[in-house]
């Protein structure tokens, strides 16, 4: 099947073409990465996709390992289809080998319940970004990895915003996304969510933790989780330890807790169903705020403009990577040891472009001036 064909597939909601095409956009294989990118190009021309893809909330469920993400998914999206509001996909994103790339993918076996239900479920690896390719560009016979991208360090899977788009056209509302477990510099999560959830367990620490981790400061729904049994007054107290942070983070004095925002650090149990459904009615209460405000479409506008940066950068590094002069004056700047200082990686670089503008070298990507 063409572009177009595989397209009306995603659009009909059939899953196993849905699923390939996932696959397709998080390959390394250029050949399978451009047939994803086509696919999500022809969504883009159809009115019913565009429609699907502004109707869905994105959000993204992020917290350290054992605070309970998947278990307060898997509450939450049962109790989204119990109430036959919406059909929820969950893009779960499990840590890979630094050696191998290879994951257990084992989030959805603990999801056994939500697994014979409606929902769609697609686990991933958090492997570095595949390679960006513009739909013009000359596919390579050979995989090649990008040092310009990284994409190990912000806890997603590679192209998570294209698996959140197939997701949307395919006609899954809301679209959750599970990172593997975020720390204090992993903040990249934000630039594919309308709304940041984190999960913190019950005897997560004191509130100077929360302070030092980055992801809290741009949480907008904070759950403390586990709050059952022997740990109720851990969560409790954890709870508050939170909002002073929030407090003292966003430089709100004390006293004013509707300024605050108080409400937004939540205290529950997943497993007991406790308080999960204030959750949702706490996020979708936000999320139809923000959209009837504007702030969700400016939200989104300036992710696209990130995403938009970051794939220019992405093809920008492919491009000077197949290009001899970069590689000579790259390597030209080196020490005897290997080692290079800034400003003069900074004065080569510059020089390489002078040479482009006066004509002194090839531009990259090939001999001819032409890139890709």
């Amino acid at each position: 099947m063409d572009a177009s064909q595989l397209a009306q597939k995603v659009i009909e909601g059939n899953r196993r073409v849905l699923a390939k095409m996932i696959t397709d956009c998080e390959s390394t294989n250029p050949l399978h990465a451009r047939r994803g990118w086509e696919v999500i190009e022809q969504l883009m021309e159809l009115p019913i996709a565009q429609q699907r893809i502004d109707r869905a909330y994105r959000i993204v469920v992020a917290g350290s390992p054992g605070a309970g993400k998947s278990t307060l998914l898997e509450a939450m999206c049962l109790q989204l289809i119990a109430d036959e509001e919406c059909t929820p996909a969950l893009l779960l994103v499990d840590p890979a080998s630094p050696a191998n790339q290879g994951a257990i993918l084992g989030d959805q076996t603990r999801m056994g319940e939500l697994s014979q239900t409606k929902a769609f479920i697609r686990p991933s690896a958090n492997r570095p970004d595949p390679l960006c390719l513009a739909p013009h560009e000359a596919a390579r016979e050979t995989p090649h990895r990008n040092f310009f991208q990284g994409g190990q360090s912000s806890g997603l899977a590679p192209s998570g915003m294209a698996s959140q788009m197939l997701c949307a056209a395919a006609g899954y509302h809301p679209i959750f996304t599970e990172t593997v477990g975020v720390g204090q510099a992993e903040t990249l999560v934000a630039e594919i969510a309308d709304l940041l959830l984190v999960v913190i367990p019950a005897d997560a620490g004191d509130e100077l933790q929360g302070i030092k981790k980055g992801v809290i400061e741009l949480a907008d729904v904070l759950f403390v989780n586990k709050a059952d049994g022997d740990l109720l007054a851990a969560a409790r107290r954890t709870a508050n330890e939170y909002r002073s942070a929030r407090r003292m983070t966003h430089g709100i004095p004390h006293g004013k807790d509707e300024e605050a925002g108080d409400h937004l650090v939540l205290c529950g149990s997943a497993i007991a169903g406790k308080h999960v459904d204030s959750l949702l009615s706490l996020m979708t209460r936000l999320l139809d705020q923000w959209r009837d405000a504007g702030t969700l479409a400016g939200r989104r506008a300036a992710q696209r403009e990130m995403w938009a940066i970051r794939t220019w950068h992405a093809a920008m590094g492919r491009a000077l990577e197949r290009d001899q002069a970069y590689v000579r004056a790259r390597a030209g700047c080196l020490d005897d040891s290997g080692f290079v200082v800034p400003y003069k990686a900074e004065q080569a670089v510059e020089a390489y472009l002078r040479g482009l503008s006066t004509g002194d070298g090839a531009s990259p990507g090939s001999a001819d001036g032409t890139i890709g």
